[in-house]
């Protein structure tokens, strides 16, 4: 499912306004939290990279202490507001690129995030140093190359990865890939037409949210029973390595 992207002349109220639209894609987000197995855990320290509103909430809270970053100033100002009755919370203000925090964390999820940073090696490096023993890096980044387009580009991306190059980064980082997979097959056909053909700047609400109707649970449950050669993007799950 191709989310939607802002160009420069977006506001941030119509930024925050389309980040609430996809809030409500339930069916792919209920999918991609699933096969980040992010369900799993339970009474653990989690940290997310680049939380943008908190969608990732519902499907993480478990009774988990939750630590949520951005290094938007606005992003985090609206985290703070809807998460400060909870002592279960904390809202940050962190750019992973630059700096982490000293705490150190049962699992860090980095979903959308890693593509938007220059230097990704050294973000994945920062999140490695913030994980307790055997603790989980949940990664959530855009695959295949040849996809690059309009899409990404207005949405300030500056790569797709492969499974190997995601790999490669990970080990170097000193975190121990456990599986690396792809996740949403035609959502890739979708983005490839819109971003790279049409060259579109934007992707369309409308077809968006048909496609979490209608197209995501029928997807969801072929992926479940037959591994894929492709995907719109790649989840990676690693532990941190200790000699």
């Amino acid at each position: 499912m191709f989310a939607p992207v802002f160009d420069n002349q977006t506001s941030v109220r119509e930024e925050m306004n389309e980040l609430k639209i996809m809030k409500e894609a339930n069916n792919y987000n209920s999918w991609l939290y699933s096969q980040l197995e992010a369900h799993k855990s339970k009474d653990s320290k989690i940290l997310e990279i680049g939380a943008g509103i908190g969608t990732s909430v519902p499907f993480i809270f478990n009774d988990n202490k939750i630590t949520l970053t951005d290094k938007d100033e606005n992003s985090v100002k609206l985290l703070r507001e809807q998460y400060y009755w909870s002592n279960k919370f904390k809202v940050l203000k962190l750019d992973i690129e630059k700096a982490k925090l000293s705490e150190k964390y049962d699992s860090i999820l980095c979903i959308n995030v890693l593509e938007h940073i220059e230097n990704d090696f050294r973000a994945l490096v920062n999140m490695g140093d913030m994980l307790k023993k055997d603790g989980e890096l949940k990664l959530f980044v855009p695959a295949f190359r040849f996809a690059y387009g309009e899409l990404d580009n207005t949405n300030k991306h500056y790569r797709r990865y492969s499974k190997s190059e995601v790999e490669y980064k990970l080990e170097m980082a000193g975190l121990k890939p456990i599986s690396i997979s792809y996740f949403n097959s035609l959502g890739l056909l979708g983005w490839f037409i819109y971003g790279r053909l049409l060259r579109r700047k934007q992707g369309s609400l409308k077809v968006t949210l048909f496609y979490d109707r209608f197209i995501v649970p029928v997807l969801a449950f072929i992926e479940k029973l037959i591994p894929i050669p492709f995907g719109q993007s790649i989840i990676a799950i690693a532990v941190k390595k200790w000699k």
